[in-house]
């Protein structure tokens, strides 16, 4: 089985693009994605406790039964894009007798790739979401004045969660998104002080902001 989508990004821009990615399947199993970072490239291992039912990252490649490898390009400077690339392990995705890996599975290599994604591009997000939400005309500031759009955003996650469980390859891939999303939240958070840690909905607005404006518009006129 292999799961491929590629993507490409500013660090303004990541998941947006990846919710638009659809997956095709065959053998073995590699998650890519494209992103637009200097050129030494970071690598990072991904590697999942069972027993805790979370991801932890080392440096470097590894071998042995760990669920993914994610390698950022940090070519930003060079060419104004990342690539990061990232595969899960067949050996992970597939249990013991399995001849296909279960959606369960499935799920937990998505989120093991986005883990590896958030930890791997900790430093150039965390400096991108500042810039995106701090000062007077930053994201914080405008969805403070306009409620409304806050609101729908939330109801519009709602939704996702809800339907998710829905049964078409859709939202198969739609649950497979949102387990992406929440790895990279866990990933970023993994190197974030504990007082500047992420949520899913803050970094989801973080990667609507090209829509922010047009959510504010059609929400809350009056603050336009």
């Amino acid at each position: 089985m292999m799961c491929t989508a590629t993507v490409m990004r500013t660090p303004s821009a990541v998941l947006c693009l990846l919710l638009a990615a659809t997956l095709t399947l065959s053998t073995p199993v590699v998650v890519r994605g494209e992103v637009l970072k200097d050129a030494t490239p970071t690598v990072v291992t991904v590697w999942y406790n069972a027993t805790s039912g979370g991801f932890y990252a080392t440096d470097g490649l590894a071998s042995g039964k760990y669920a993914a490898i994610v390698n950022v390009s940090n070519t930003f400077n060079k060419t104004g894009w990342d690539v990061v690339t990232a595969v899960a392990n067949d050996g992970f995705m597939h249990l013991p007798g399995e001849a296909e890996p279960s959606a369960e599975r499935v799920l937990l290599a998505y989120k093991a790739v986005g883990f590896g994604e958030g930890y791997a591009t900790y430093e150039s997000m965390k400096a991108s979401i500042n810039n995106t939400f701090e000062g007077p005309e930053g994201l914080s500031a405008l969805l403070s004045d306009a409620p409304q759009a806050q609101h729908w955003i939330e109801e519009h996650v709602r939704y996702m969660d809800a339907a998710k469980f829905e049964s078409s390859a859709f939202y198969t891939q739609l649950r497979n998104m949102l387990a992406l999303i929440d790895g990279m939240v866990a990933g970023y958070n993994a190197r974030a002080p504990a007082d500047e840690r992420l949520d899913r909905m803050k970094l989801l607005m973080y990667n609507m902001q090209a829509e922010i404006g047009d959510i504010v518009r059609a929400t809350s006129p009056a603050e336009v």
